[in-house]
């Protein structure tokens, strides 16, 4: 996985969670993290540009989801937990600064048995398997007529984790596949990813190498130099 906040960001306000632990600062280099057994979760979330406190809220939003003990039972669990979570957000608006922070958010359980995809926002999940590549997510975004040919460098979102002066209610996506088979590789990533990269391209990469590590580092190096202007978070994970 792989966390930074870009080329033109002076802060990084997306957050990672993989292996029971959360990245934020600013990553030198790709991590590299072998999970084995079941269940796993797998998170991404990106706090809102333009808006108080980014960073604390998607630092928080995984905080509170990942010590959900039910986050990990299933769907309607997922389901629970991110209503919970978007509450969360506006209890912690205690200050007036924090008012109307928000965050994305993505993710993937993993278990024996299946795969729980999730997201509120425009963060992105992502399965290659033998039959190509499935994007698992919904983004919520406004999109110009003719959009989606190219990626969008500018978007407005229309739900989120928090986001809003007041308390609004949010509709999770949340869908159940199979469970990952040997070979099949899962993504993870921020739209400082999908702003730059269209489906086509990330398919490519992640045909490229069986390494996690050498498929984000080309990831990342390409968004930047095609011109990404947010922060960048990626995860990417093969099943062995």
């Amino acid at each position: 996985m792989f966390t930074h906040r870009g080329a033109v960001r002076v802060r990084n306000e997306d957050a990672v969670f993989v292996g029971g632990t959360i990245f934020q600062e600013d990553l030198r280099d790709v991590v590299a993290l072998r999970l084995t057994g079941s269940p796993h979760a797998l998170l991404v979330a990106d706090g809102m540009g333009g808006h108080p406190h980014g960073d604390l809220a998607s630092h928080a939003a995984l905080a509170f989801l990942t010590s959900q003990d039910g986050l990990l039972d299933g769907s309607a669990a997922c389901e629970t937990a991110l209503h919970a979570a978007n509450e969360r957000l506006y209890e912690l608006m205690d200050e007036p600064t924090r008012i109307g922070m928000g965050t994305t958010i993505a993710g993937l359980v993993l278990q024996e048995t299946a795969m729980i995809a999730f997201n509120v926002g425009d963060s992105r999940a992502y399965r290659l398997s033998s039959g190509g590549l499935h994007k698992l997510s919904h983004e919520d975004v406004v999109l110009p007529p003719g959009e989606g040919i190219a990626p969008a460098r500018t978007h407005g979102i229309t739900q989120a984790l928090g986001g809003s002066t007041f308390p609004l209610a949010i509709v999770p996506h949340v869908c159940v596949e199979p469970p990952l088979q040997v070979g099949d590789k899962v993504l993870l990533c921020t739209d400082g990813l999908t702003d730059a990269l269209n489906d086509t391209e990330i398919e490519t990469f992640l045909q490229l190498s069986a390494s996690p590590a050498i498929i984000i580092q080309k990831l990342v190096r390409r968004a930047i130099s095609a011109g990404t202007r947010d922060n960048i978070s990626v995860v990417v994970g093969v099943c062995v």
